[in-house]
């Protein structure tokens, strides 16, 4: 028993030495870890190691400060107008902000992902659809609270 402990003592710690981050040490560990599941979105995504390029950017847009250049960096020309006039007041008063991130749905050109925004009052759920943009870049085109 001594000797088995022994063996994965110097295996993990010999991991975390050769690695140049603590995530990538994780990574190269030998178990192949899960993401929790939460209660309202299901199997949440990891934006350290996504699935679909959207996750990083949803944890990339709600992590970044709300004003003008947001909306250049995250969200489509045709659909700024309206995303302002609908969310301007919540947007501003909660970003950045920390959320969950569920699995991301892919119909057709667009990508839907399910997140859960922990606010100063209450958690809100909401859906994000991302599309390309003619710059290859994932755009917000819809935003929706529920």
């Amino acid at each position: 028993m001594k000797k088995v402990l022994a063996i994965l003592i110097i295996t993990l710690v010999w991991s975390l030495a050769a690695a140049p981050t603590a995530t990538q040490a994780v990574l190269e560990l030998p178990w192949l870890g899960r993401m929790p599941i939460h209660e309202n979105l299901g199997l949440l995504s990891d934006p350290a190691r996504p699935e679909h390029p959207v996750v990083a950017r949803t944890q990339q847009a709600f992590s970044s400060f709300y004003g003008p250049t947001w909306f250049e960096h995250y969200v489509d020309a045709d659909a700024r107008y309206m995303l302002n006039k609908l969310y301007d007041t919540f947007l501003s008063s909660n970003l950045p902000t920390p959320i969950s991130i569920g699995r991301v749905t892919v119909s057709g050109s667009q990508a839907f992902v399910q997140i859960e925004i922990k606010t100063q009052e209450s958690l809100s759920g909401a859906t994000v659809v991302w599309s390309q943009d003619s710059k290859k870049r994932w755009m917000i085109v819809s935003l929706s609270f529920h």
